[in-house]
């Protein structure tokens, strides 16, 4: 009878075991979500500011390239001016 006892105890003891280690498992399936929605975010700030990055490059360069154009016009502008002065 005293082994039959020992025994009831031993598996409540694993029964306790198994629905602890289960409930460590969906804590930790649970927490593994938690990082996976995160990382999610992460990726997708990631990226909205690598657009961003890029857009602003972009803007940057076509700013230069206008500037230069201005500048190249402008200079044309001041040089035919000249040749018209010494034309009339």
């Amino acid at each position: 009878m005293k082994s039959l006892s020992q025994g009831k105890v031993h598996f409540a003891r694993i029964r306790t075991f198994c629905a602890a280690a289960g409930m460590a498992t969906q804590e930790q399936q649970q927490k593994l979500q938690e990082l996976s929605d995160q990382y999610r975010d992460l990726e997708t700030g990631m990226t909205k500011l690598y657009m961003s990055l890029l857009t602003h490059t972009d803007t940057r360069v076509e700013l230069q390239e206008t500037v230069a154009a201005r500048q190249k016009l402008e200079s044309q502008q001041q040089e035919n001016k000249s040749v018209q002065k010494v034309c009339d």
